[in-house]
């Protein structure tokens, strides 16, 4: 008889403690601040997503600035633009500097009419929409990368001589 007992003490803790557990859990999970610790924004290398605070942020932190960049357009909207495949974290101030933001950012490769080729050891990769023409993308071959990148800055730099001699 003590061993039912002791079995049936031992499911009732176990029980009333998965109970307790799962009572408890949406509880913890309305805390503002892991809440919002708990979200993701994903991001795609190349794009820009707004985000939009309910407080006026006073500081911006970014674990990472290779992975991601954020742009204050002011201080309740911010800019954040993938730079890089990877994660890294956003971390936003207040002007006494409590936190009122913290989210990971996931930055990922569109891969929407992407394609990559490997020959030889070496990567190069391409946006094929309708015509492939190679991308900057982080690990292809020196030559094509550094060409493309070239390609890349001279054409902001003309754009930008452009706009001066508007003015």
């Amino acid at each position: 008889m003590t061993r039912l007992f002791s079995l049936i003490a031992r499911r009732a803790r176990y029980f009333f403690g998965s109970v307790a557990i799962a009572l408890a859990g949406p509880m913890i999970l309305t805390d503002p601040i892991q809440a919002q610790a708990a979200e993701t924004m994903l991001i795609q290398v190349d794009q820009a997503q707004v985000l939009r605070l309910d407080e006026p942020a006073s500081s911006i932190i970014i674990g990472n600035p290779m992975i991601a960049d954020v742009t204050i357009h002011d201080d309740k909207m911010l800019v954040i633009t993938g730079i890089s495949y990877g994660s890294t974290n956003l971390i936003i101030l207040d002007g006494e500097g409590r936190e009122i933001v913290s989210r990971q950012l996931e930055v990922r490769l569109s891969g929407i009419s992407q394609m990559t080729v490997q020959r030889a050891g070496n990567r190069y990769s391409y946006a094929c929409a309708p015509k492939c023409e190679p991308v900057l993308a982080i690990g292809d071959e020196k030559e094509q990368f550094d060409a493309v990148r070239e390609a890349i800055t001279g054409r902001i730099e003309g754009a930008m001589a452009s706009g001066q001699q508007g003015q």
